[in-house]
């Protein structure tokens, strides 16, 4: 019985965030980023093929969808820094968290939807 009360009160206590989990950041972080460090980073598209084909893409990136990231890893370099998008931006941070899991730095998570709704270029 004391099991299930520490379970039941672990679940009630607020998630907290590890210093270096990635963040999603907004369109006008994202361009700021992208105009500091542009070169730099490795930009990585986790949406499907068809979203890439209708909504277009962030110059430079490079599109791997979430479904296939474990498969492909060996195309994500580990000595370059992350930035990572789709469309709404939780596809995302899933990517973010698992490759964050296995040491790669993601520098930001975005959302392209927020991006184009600043009229920023694709």
């Amino acid at each position: 019985m004391t099991r299930r009360f520490f379970l039941l009160l672990g679940a009630c206590l607020p998630a907290v965030a590890e210093p270096d989990q990635p963040k999603l950041v907004s369109a006008d972080e994202l361009k700021t980023l992208l105009a500091k460090e542009g070169k730099r980073l490795f930009i990585l598209d986790v949406r499907e093929a068809q979203e890439l084909e209708v909504e277009g893409a962030l110059a430079g990136a490079h599109h791997i969808p979430m479904q296939q990231i474990e498969a492909r890893l060996r195309e994500i370099p580990a000595n370059r820094p992350l930035l990572i998008y789709c469309s709404q931006g939780i596809r995302a941070e899933w990517a973010a968290d698992k490759l964050r899991r296995r040491g790669y730095t993601i520098r930001g998570i975005g959302a392209l939807s927020e991006w184009k709704a600043r009229k920023h270029p694709v």
